[in-house]
């Protein structure tokens, strides 16, 4: 059986074991929709009291978990005539889903013990169709709506992968045969040297998906307001759906914009490909005039791609093993007719990893990311890059050992070539700390002082302060179910360090001085914690070095190093470049003042 055989066969194993997925995505989809439906029409029956006879909570025990059901007979009258029923809500499987079986029997029961009237629906055209509850489980539509989304994006998108990846590894195969050692030539882009940055696709996914999402989840605005004056004030936590539908739809329409203004951006490589121990070179297009507000960032990133576990276990991350970054002063954007033209040439270090995804589940990435502000919607892209060991792997970049830094090499608009960046500028380390919102201030008799705010990241702080709230809600939400303590005991101490981290990034504040007395440093909530002092004795040196990763970006620290073992943060959540910066600034203090 020969490859192309191989292929046909997998995407069709594929396609086959996609169909289930499918199926219970569309399948949960129909019984959301079932349920809204029987909902809207019990609004119109008629309420009538009814006479608790008996009640049950039923409960099966399995190696996982515990589900229950109410099981119940009453009585009541219509029009006279006594009838019997038996129906507790539209619910009738057996499920963990919150405390709604056990809060209707301890109700049921009270109102049997006592022969108090409990109440019971009717249905006008056929009173023997009755039921107690009537009102949607909130939290059970939200399990259906995720359990949709996550079985039916499974199994579509599989199919996806099945009917359009066949095509794919089709070509793959046929270049893999034409150039068995030259794997930077087994993709049609990266054989071209021009890489697409794939604005329109992630357009129209963040459009499908969002639609599809608000689309199920809109319901609840209506149903949510209901049950909160029936008394169910857990329900409030069903409007999380729509809120992240909204979101959701931001972005969306976000993309939209983008996509309209810049259009099908790529990155056309001088040469392929980025080489290992020796650069990275080329330049990135945009089909239109780009007036950028400030300086252009540009990042090259080495990622490991990890999925582990499979199935709806499964989970993916993207972890940064080496990121440098450098900027692009605004007149540094090249203008060609109606096109914008970004210059662009990186060093990439001996030791990195060669581009690999032999291994779907262990990848190695190279990815290169451009960011523009400007007026309105900013430019963004990113463009996944092959970068290999090849033979020119040994040899150093011209001028310039390979790995040093990030170099730009471009011209401004009179033509006259824009300095290395890797050159201190002291200009350039003011503007790096003014951008970090770290204020510098001299000192009297000698030195300088770095002052680091409160919300000197709003971003992040709003994000990790969103984030702690609705954590704190799922457990308030897990505590009202009465479910299993150890789940219980773990979301609660990582709300206890999400508060940590939030009240650092709103409260935290420091503050660095280094004067001819020595270093001083003292941080924490509202910069009252202790006072630390360092003598340019104990100096050791500075060392910068990855603490946090936020998405496709990396922040650094800035650590002073004591001879006789032991460090000192003096500085923390920085971007490389302000992290240079900073180490930049106090470097040229502890020389003046020693």
């Amino acid at each position: 059986m020969n490859a192309k055989t191989n292929t046909t066969v997998g995407a069709g194993c594929l396609l086959l074991f996609s169909l289930p997925f499918a199926a219970v995505g569309v399948g949960a989809l129909g019984m959301v929709v079932w349920t809204m439906g029987t909902w809207l029409s019990m609004q119109s029956w008629q309420e009538v009291p009814a006479y608790i006879d008996w009640v049950n909570l039923v409960s099966s025990d399995s190696k996982k978990n515990t589900t229950h059901h109410v099981e119940a007979q009453y009585s009541y009258r219509w029009e006279g005539v006594r009838h019997e029923g038996d129906r507790v809500s539209q619910y009738s499987a057996d499920d963990n889903v919150g405390s709604f079986h056990q809060r209707v029997a301890a109700e049921l029961s009270e109102h049997r013990d006592k022969r108090i009237p409990f109440r019971c629906y009717v249905n006008p055209k056929n009173p023997d169709q009755v039921v107690l509850y009537r009102n949607l489980r909130v939290e059970m539509l939200g399990f259906m709506l995720l359990f949709s989304l996550l079985f039916g994006g499974a199994g579509f998108g599989l199919m996806g992968a099945a009917l359009y990846g066949n095509r794919v590894l089709r070509e793959q195969q046929a270049l893999q045969e034409q150039y068995p050692v030259e794997p930077w030539r087994w993709r049609k882009d990266w054989e071209k040297g021009v890489i697409s940055a794939n604005t329109k696709g992630k357009m129209v996914a963040a459009i499908i998906f969002a639609t599809f999402w608000n689309m199920i989840s809109a319901p609840l605005l209506f149903v949510v307001p209901n049950e909160v004056r029936d008394g169910n004030h857990l329900a409030l936590i069903g409007l999380l759906f729509p809120l992240v539908g909204a979101i959701l739809l931001g972005v969306a329409v976000y993309k939209v914009l983008q996509w309209r203004r810049y259009g099908a951006t790529v990155f056309e490589m001088a040469s392929v490909p980025g080489v290992v121990g020796g650069l990275l070179q080329g330049r990135v297009r945009i089909p239109t005039m780009v007036q950028p507000e400030e300086d252009a960032s540009i990042t090259l990133s080495c990622v490991n791609r990890r999925t582990t576990g499979s199935g709806k276990n499964s989970h993916t991350s993207n972890v940064i093993l080496w990121q440098t970054e450098a900027t692009l002063p605004r007149n540094g954007l090249m203008l060609d007719g109606r096109e914008t033209e970004i210059p662009v040439s990186f060093g990439i270090p001996t030791d990195r990893s060669s581009t690999d995804d032999s291994d779907s589940n262990n990848q190695i990435l190279w990815q290169l990311g451009v960011k523009i502000a400007t007026q309105g919607v900013d430019f963004l892209a990113e463009f996944e890059v092959p970068v290999f060991r090849t033979a020119g792997s040994a040899t150093a970049g011209p001028g310039r050992m390979p790995g040093d830094g990030p170099l730009v090499i471009a011209l401004d608009e009179a033509g006259n070539p824009i300095p290395d960046g890797n050159t201190p500028d002291p200009a350039k380390t003011e503007e790096s700390l003014r951008s970090a919102g770290i204020l510098a201030e001299p000192c009297v008799g000698g030195g300088i002082t770095l002052l680091f705010p409160m919300l000197r990241l709003p971003g992040m702080a709003i994000g990790a302060l969103l984030f702690t709230v609705v954590w704190g809600g799922s457990l308030a939400w897990m505590l009202h179910g009465q479910g299993p303590l150890f789940p219980q005991v773990v979301s609660g101490l990582f709300l206890l360090l999400m508060v940590y981290i939030t009240l650092d990034l709103c409260t935290g504040k420091s503050r660095i001085e280094v004067s001819r007395t020595g270093i001083l440093v003292r941080g924490g909530f509202f910069g009252l914690g202790p006072v630390r002092r360092l003598s340019f004795a104990e100096l050791g040196g500075l060392d910068l070095k990855s603490t946090l990763q936020v998405g496709n970006r990396l922040y650094f620290a800035v650590d002073i190093k004591k001879l006789g073992g032991g460090t000192l943060r003096v500085a923390n959540r920085l971007r490389q470049e302000e992290a240079n910066a900073v180490v930049r600034t106090i470097e040229t203090a502890i020389a003046a003042c020693r």
